[in-house]
């Protein structure tokens, strides 16, 4: 989504790698005025997930289904899961937990930018499950606009990469997200992160070197713009694959590593 107009990529056709580019097209408008709009959107069921609608109220979101191009008539309700509340409607950022298979995934993350809580959203149950906020970063207060962390997620784990470098995870059951509202976050010790953060992103060819700390002063800042990209999987309830597949899986290439190797400190 760009400037309140939603496009697209249809790689239905694509069955292998090649030279020809791939162009990007409008789809079906919103069904809602988009101008102004800074968009969040969550992937699930093979569906994107608008949040952050002053017009709705919380905990209610509007779906936009990408196999179908097609937008729900209806704002979808997430009650409360576990008592705590729901999503409020505010500007953030998500991730989507994988099923652990090929299947579809079910829940996404969602973090406000003011790191008020984490909020699970429960798809297939139309609920949220309110989950304790990840921790604050040296400087995050004073700047908590233009200072962002990044956010990922495995089937077991929510993992955030604060702006100082520093690599939290909360441990999650998708099968009982419930039972998680008691786990604490827990920071990774990862004595590259901390290299990372202590260079001068100004001086990109110095090496690194001599000591460094796990807040730097040359940490790299990002700020929220009014563009987001959705990516898509394979629909619930089918076995056939379709283009938007190829779309999830290529998108989250870059993500996996990453997380295959946090999922091994978290076993070993």
């Amino acid at each position: 989504m760009s400037k309140g107009n939603l496009y697209q990529a249809d790689m239905g056709q694509l069955k292998a790698a090649n030279a020809t580019p791939i162009e990007w097209g409008a789809t079906n408008a919103p069904p809602f005025d988009a101008s102004g709009y800074v968009p969040v959107m969550g992937l699930a069921q093979n569906h994107i997930h608008f949040l952050n609608r002053d017009a709705n109220t919380d905990g209610q979101a509007n779906i936009f289904v990408i196999h179908f191009a097609y937008w729900q008539p209806e704002v979808q309700m997430y009650a409360p899961g576990n008592n705590a509340g729901t999503f409020p409607q505010k500007h953030g950022q998500v991730a989507s937990f994988f099923a652990g298979d090929v299947s579809v995934q079910k829940r996404f993350a969602f973090i406000p930018d003011d790191m008020s809580n984490t909020y699970v959203i429960d798809v297939e149950k139309n609920t949220t499950t309110v989950l304790p906020p990840p921790p604050a970063s040296a400087g995050f207060a004073s700047n908590p606009v233009g200072l962002m962390g990044r956010y990922s997620a495995s089937p077991a784990a929510l993992v955030y990469l604060s702006p100082a470098n520093e690599l939290h995870y909360l441990a999650v059951d998708q099968n009982n997200m419930a039972a998680a509202t008691g786990n604490k976050w827990a920071q990774i010790s990862s004595s590259e992160l901390v290299a990372a953060a202590a260079v001068d992103p100004s001086a990109t060819s110095a090496p690194v070197s001599g000591s460094a700390s796990s807040t730097a002063t040359g940490m790299v800042t990002t700020r929220a713009t009014g563009s987001a990209t959705g990516s898509a999987s394979k629909p619930s309830g089918t076995t056939s694959a379709n283009g938007a597949l190829g779309l999830d899986v290529g998108l989250g290439a870059s993500l996996v590593a990453v997380l295959v190797g946090v999922q091994a400190w978290f076993m070993f």
